[in-house]
């Protein structure tokens, strides 16, 4: 049973929004920016109730960890900042809302960390994630000493659980999950070092998610990998790690990018920006000089990157959030 993690009359108040509690288009509406989660945690603490925040965002869940010593006021007030930020009503969100307090909010992020709430079981990129979200929490001010022994008890647990158990053969991480899936759609039975051989691949991002698609991708040998990203530079530094690794890749701008998806089997975009990075205009172009050879587009953002109507271009298949789970 998880102890207390509290300081005096405080205790641990979290509320969140998963794949398990909500549609992707509650959460797509309430995933944030990373460059916004400061601001976001500073919004939860100007409120006399709560003194700690730290905001974990995933392409899958956000779940707003704070210390409150009051819970009824902190909830309110929890509730009212995810939906101003948001736009939600209240009555669009609170059905999709979950809520754990003290001991269980404890257990829940010992959970998250180990993989067991993940859509993925056992999927080891989390312990990443949340560690991240804990260093920007810490950089904006907003974690103090309860949510710094909480979070760094929940990373030694969630290695824990990696290195002691068989968890890890459940499954590595979302991309390759996705990815897989990619392998069936494309009548490939089965993972191995050569299934893409003679495929290419566009990756969109250049960040963690990216980088291990970029990564999973040249272990399946895919023949060539075009990494895509608003800037040129992380595009350029991504592939370059891809070529090191024996992946044959470039970088590319996003203004190249239509070009560069009439020749991808395989496009993964993972960039986590606002808005539509890949559009259906832009498939049933690719796909009319692709002369109907079949595409896969897995989008692992959220928001999501690439527009829902380019599941209707014949000769694609759409994986996105909602698809995968």
């Amino acid at each position: 049973m998880a102890g207390h993690v509290q300081t005096g009359s405080a205790a641990v108040l979290l509320v969140g929004l998963s794949f398990r509690s909500a549609p992707v288009s509650v959460l797509e509406q309430v995933s944030t920016v990373d460059t916004d989660l400061p601001k976001l945690e500073h919004a939860l603490l100007d409120h006399d109730s709560l003194s700690e925040a730290l905001v974990l965002s995933t392409c899958n869940r956000m779940e707003f960890y704070t210390v409150a010593n009051a819970f009824h006021p902190g909830l309110d007030h929890i509730v009212d900042t995810i939906a101003t930020y948001s736009g939600l009503a209240d009555g669009d969100l609170e059905p999709h809302l979950y809520v754990h307090y003290s001991d269980a909010a404890v257990e829940h992020m010992l959970n998250v960390a180990s993989g067991l709430d993940s859509m993925v079981l056992g999927e080891q990129q989390i312990i990443g994630q949340l560690r991240g979200a804990y260093e920007e929490s810490k950089e904006a001010g907003t974690v103090g000493r309860t949510l710094h022994d909480l979070t760094q008890r929940a990373l030694r647990t969630g290695k824990r659980v990696h290195s002691e158990t068989e968890i890890d053969s459940a499954g590595s991480s979302m991309v390759s999950f996705a990815l897989d899936q990619a392998l069936t759609v494309l009548g490939i039975p089965e993972a191995s070092s050569d299934a893409l051989s003679g495929r290419r691949a566009v990756v969109i991002g250049a960040g963690a998610m990216a980088s291990l698609a970029s990564s999973h991708l040249g272990r399946l040998g895919i023949e060539h990998v075009t990494v895509a990203n608003r800037t040129v530079d992380r595009a350029e530094q991504l592939a370059s790690h891809a070529v090191e690794a024996g992946v044959p890749a470039r970088g590319i701008g996003l203004d190249e990018l239509p070009a560069a998806l009439t020749g991808a089997d395989i496009v993964v975009s993972a960039t986590g920006a606002v808005g539509t990075v890949v559009s259906a205009a832009d498939i049933k172009a690719a796909q009319q000089l692709r002369e109907g050879r079949q595409q896969v587009l897995i989008d692992l953002s959220m928001p999501r990157d690439i527009e829902q109507a380019t599941a209707d271009v014949p000769g694609v298949a759409l994986l996105n959030i909602e698809e995968l789970t």
